[in-house]
């Protein structure tokens, strides 16, 4: 069974994306490059509601609008922005995802000033680009849905560059500095939380690329770290009064990447290490006074460990089949692992659909969005996944 309550906007929405793209190419106004895309997906599990109302029904996960508009000058300039408007389980907003000044004084070094992606793994920065892969899903804990308002842009400084490296073949290099706009308690990943907002503050770090003389190999490494964030939770009773906590957040995360294409295949693997920290204080006396306000530290480190592996195959034009296998370890609670497998087709060369099964282990991730789950028991469970994508 479908979730009607969001069935009737879809329909529109997909009706008028195929609409255009059956008379649109990429635009071009007054040279001004501009592309979009329109994607809905739809999932289902056995067992669990997950991003959604999927638990024994099909539910409307997702809706997503994009709108990009790249403008260059002859002396190199180069403006670029992105509009992203999106619906995931029922949360929905447009956000500006990307919009800057870019100059490159050569190959080796250029400057990105504005709203810059973050360059995280191998995929973060391009996972809007459902066109150049077969999954719906990039790795579903990996790349959570949930996570995407914090950890795909900042507001800052971006230097960028190709370093030649000769017979050993070359370099692609980023570092960046800038502000996270702050999260509001309504946002999918605090959603759950019991924290009426966050404010993940600054942010700084970098990726470095090699790019191997094998044709086809990379391998790639970043990091980034967000610091002086505040967090406040909402009213709270810790068993001998009410109260709320507030203080500081840190949040750190490592990824190491390979990847190697070959003809028709893609093989890829990648293992990023996360660390939280918060640091929270009471902010109301207790027990008549007796516990003075900012008197009780709750200090905690969560740490978290995952790897994938996938490996890509585009049988024809048209067809392509992968398969992936995730395994998370939440050092202080559980581990998950996710098997998938994942099929797309193009209809028409702006018309993408795709399908994918996920053979769930673990439950940490359930809550990511707020979504409910009483009585949770079983670890195992099944997630179905269908993807439809309309680009210009």
């Amino acid at each position: 069974m479908i979730n009607r309550n969001r069935l009737s906007f879809v329909a529109r929405a997909l009706g008028l994306a195929a609409l255009t793209a059956i008379v649109s190419h990429a635009y071009e106004l007054g040279g001004i490059a501009i592309h979009g895309t329109l994607s809905s997906t739809v999932a289902y599990s056995d067992k669990y509601n997950f991003l959604g109302a999927t638990d024994d029904a099909w539910d409307f996960i997702q809706n997503e609008a994009t709108v990009n508009a790249t403008k260059r000058f002859d002396n190199g300039l180069k403006i670029a922005g992105q509009v992203y408007a999106y619906s995931l389980s029922d949360y929905s907003a447009v956000t500006l995802d990307f919009a800057n000044l870019d100059y490159s004084f050569s190959q080796e070094f250029g400057v990105r000033i504005g709203r810059i992606k973050t360059p995280s793994g191998l995929y973060t920065e391009v996972q809007d680009l459902d066109q150049v892969r077969i999954f719906a899903s990039l790795p579903l804990n990996f790349y959570p849905r949930s996570y995407r308002a914090f950890a795909v842009a900042s507001d800052g400084v971006s230097l960028y560059g190709n370093l030649g490296a000769g017979k050993a073949g070359s370099f692609d290099y980023q570092a960046f500095y800038g502000y996270v706009p702050d999260l509001d308690d309504q946002q999918p990943t605090m959603l759950g939380t019991n924290s009426s907002g966050l404010a993940p503050n600054m942010i700084a770090g970098g990726s470095l690329i090699w790019n191997l003389p094998v044709d086809g190999l990379r391998v790639g490494y970043s990091y980034y770290t967000l610091y002086g964030g505040a967090l406040i939770t909402n009213p709270i009773d810790i068993g001998f009064g009410v109260t709320s906590f507030s203080g500081d957040l840190g949040y750190t995360t490592q990824v190491a990447s390979i990847e190697y294409t070959r003809g028709k295949w893609v093989a890829s693997a990648e293992y990023k290490y996360t660390k939280t920290t918060t640091n929270l204080t009471n902010n109301s006396a207790l027990m008549g006074g007796l516990v003075p306000a900012g008197s009780i530290p709750n200090t905690a480190l969560n740490e978290k460990d995952e790897i994938y592996f996938q490996l890509t195959y585009q049988a024809t034009e048209k067809i392509g089949v992968g398969a992936y296998y995730a395994y998370s370890d939440y050092q202080n609670s559980t581990i998950d692992k996710d098997i998938a497998l994942a099929t797309s087709y193009a209809i028409m060369p702006w018309w993408l659909v795709k399908a994918e099964v996920h053979f769930m282990d673990g439950t940490h991730e359930l809550g990511s969005a707020g979504n409910t789950n009483a009585g949770v028991t079983e670890d195992t469970w099944n997630y179905y996944v269908l993807k439809t994508t309309f680009s210009f």
